[in-house]
């Protein structure tokens, strides 16, 4: 039931609350999103700063000292790292539309199958990301504003793109 009055919480409004820049109630606010999201979701570590109008899964696992941006969209079966840092407006996708019945319009075919997607540590991950369905991104790198990622992301680099690709080792 308290994972119910969480979420409910949440979504009316604790995302609407003041953005954590904001002076005097930033900090609050910060305070309150994270007690919310702590009661809803699989696992959060500490000191995780979560920003206005993020759409969270309750299957959400994130570690320490990282962040949500400002409306993110994070599905289902997602896990992050320790100090990940997110942009706004990045899009976490786990399952997609089927596509491959002929005749059959597109919207009709129903979902494919969720596929986990897993962040490590240390990544700084750009505004306006899309992170599709079953990629895993290793430790220690960088996701370049605006890219695409649709494979797995080596620890260690730079992605950039759309579809991501290595553009620098670190």
């Amino acid at each position: 039931m308290l994972k119910i009055l969480c979420r409910i919480t949440y979504e009316v409004i604790g995302k609407y609350l003041p953005g954590t820049y904001q002076p005097l109630v930033g900090k609050l606010a910060k305070y309150v999103r994270y007690a919310l999201v702590k009661g809803f979701v699989a696992s959060i570590g500490s000191a995780v700063a979560i920003e206005r109008t993020a759409r969270i899964s309750s299957s959400l696992r994130i570690g320490t000292n990282s962040g949500i941006g400002t409306n993110a969209f994070i599905d289902a079966e997602v896990t992050i790292g320790e100090y990940v840092m997110m942009g706004p407006d990045v899009a976490i996708y786990t399952h997609n539309h089927k596509h491959d019945l002929n005749g059959i319009p597109f919207c009709l075919q129903g979902y494919e199958e969720r596929r986990p997607v897993v962040i490590g540590s240390n990544v700084w991950i750009g505004t306006r990301c899309v992170i599709l369905p079953g990629v895993h991104i290793g430790d220690n790198v960088v996701v370049g504003a605006g890219s695409v990622v649709t494979k797995d992301v080596p620890s260690g680099v730079v992605v950039a793109g759309s579809p991501a690709r290595v553009v620098k080792k670190l």
